[in-house]
């Protein structure tokens, strides 16, 4: 390009692209929403694995009613006098149970053993989760009947 005296200098340039300034705001943009879905996949690790620990637990309650299904109504794990019962299930989790005895002809108030037509059986399962005790509230509930067989 030539120029002739008292032409103006400035240089008409066509080249396009960003600035610095704007490189560093877009990198720090990026970085914000990079950071933020980092967070968030951290949660789900977490969310995921109490889900997995409720899963488990639940499992272990309904493998327990379904034995206590199995049993017989004067099996010894229904023993009203024994109150809680307890069993730890691979080392994680507690099975604890409590039996009352229940007479149909008159379900407020307990009758003395032997004379109980069912049992409600409560079961609660506890666990450890990042040294806290965990637990279904209220339980499970399982109503076993003298003179009903499965």
């Amino acid at each position: 390009m030539v120029y002739n005296e008292g032409e103006d200098m400035r240089v008409k340039s066509e080249e396009k692209g960003f600035t610095l300034l704007e490189l560093i705001i877009s990198m720090a943009i990026f970085s914000i929403g990079i950071m933020a879905v980092a967070s968030m996949h951290g949660m789900s690790i977490n969310a995921n694995a109490k889900a997995k620990k409720h899963t488990e637990a639940t499992t272990v309650a309904s493998d327990k009613l379904e034995k206590f299904r199995a049993m017989g109504y004067d099996d010894p794990a229904f023993d009203a006098d024994s109150n809680p019962h307890e069993e730890v299930i691979d080392g994680k989790y507690t099975l604890t149970w409590s039996v009352e005895r229940i007479d149909l002809d008159d379900p407020d108030t307990e009758p003395p053993p032997g004379d109980d037509d069912a049992k409600r059986i409560t079961l609660n399962v506890t666990w450890q989760d990042r040294g806290q005790t965990k637990r279904f509230e209220p339980g499970f509930e399982f109503v076993k009947s003298r003179n009903v067989k499965f």
